[in-house]
């Protein structure tokens, strides 16, 4: 199994299965898997206070708000030549989904028609998934609108998935479990998400960001004798 061998992308543009189901794990670069776990811990560590005054207000939150999530754009971007060569799976996966999801019963109306009308362009010569990493990245100020506590972490999964797949690589092999894998010194790829935010004005959101457990069941890597491993199970795997 292919590390690209689910990934598929729906009419509305959201990507699906990053990685296929199962626990996986796959062979990296120790150097590269190094500095992902660098860019993440800074990604998990940012923290951005949205003032009331901002969340009363009309603007959205502007591109740049998170210097952190940028890097670990910029680390998916660098690698998206390598995923562009693999469009061909993304092509299977993409139509098999729409017909899935066209001979579900409760599909049809307009619904079924954006879905048919995806399938027909992803089926045309030429086609290319449009995927922009820095859309995943959240809005500081919507997600503080959208709560009454003053903290806040949305979901950045998707990217964090997605920079994971471009370490591994399209064509990486996932490995089968043994037990000198299994007895490698895991870490959690991005440490752990346990600080406590900062006391903020009345009104004000402190939004950070996380990986969310109901996405990412477990995203691990380990570096010994030379060699390095990423570990991955989805939630709803």
């Amino acid at each position: 199994m292919l590390s690209i061998d689910a990934l598929a992308v729906d009419e509305a543009g959201t990507v699906h299965g990053v990685f296929p189901a199962g626990e996986l794990v796959f062979p990296v670069p120790a150097d590269t898997v190094r500095r992902l776990d660098s860019l993440v811990r800074a990604v998990l560590a940012a923290t951005r206070v949205v003032s009331a005054a901002e969340i009363e207000g009309g603007r959205p939150g502007r591109r740049g708000e998170w210097p952190a999530v940028d890097e670990l754009v910029g680390f998916v971007r660098e690698r998206m030549a390598a995923l562009d060569r693999r469009t061909d799976v993304v092509v299977r996966n993409s139509l098999r989904r729409a017909a899935a999801q066209l001979d579900h019963p409760y599909v049809g109306g307009a619904v079924a028609a954006g879905i048919r009308e995806h399938a027909r362009a992803v089926a045309a010569p030429g086609w290319r998934p449009d995927l922009d990493p820095g859309a995943w990245v959240p809005d500081p100020v919507l997600a503080a609108r959208q709560v009454e506590q003053p903290y806040v972490t949305p979901d950045v999964s998707a990217l964090v998935l997605f920079a994971a797949l471009g370490a591994v690589g399209p064509d990486a092999e996932a490995m089968p479990w043994t037990d000198a894998l299994r007895a490698l010194p895991w870490q959690r790829l991005g440490g752990t998400e346990d600080a406590e935010p900062a006391a903020v004005a009345r009104g004000d959101v402190v939004v950070g960001l996380s990986i969310h457990d109901d996405v990412v069941d477990r995203l691990d890597y380990a570096v010994a004798g030379g060699r390095a491993h990423l570990a991955v199970t989805l939630a709803d795997a």
